[in-house]
């Protein structure tokens, strides 16, 4: 998960230790998901997924919440 992170804050304009946050917490992934942070890396299914660089937080759940 951490790749994906570092990646994501590379390319995009949200910040690494909100990205860390949000997939560090248990609450918020189970709602999201349905997943724990162990098993987070699945929402992230590579090649499919057109964000802008100023993508907000919400925006990528969403579409990492679609590709699933």
């Amino acid at each position: 998960m951490e790749e994906f992170i570092l990646y994501v804050d590379d390319k995009l304009e949200l910040d690494e230790e909100q990205l860390e946050g949000y997939f560090e917490d248990p609450i918020m992934l189970e709602r999201d998901f349905n997943l724990t942070p162990n098993c987070a890396f699945a929402t992230i299914i590579p090649q499919i997924y057109e964000l802008s660089w100023t993508t907000s937080l919400p925006h990528l759940i969403n579409e990492l919440r679609k590709g699933l």
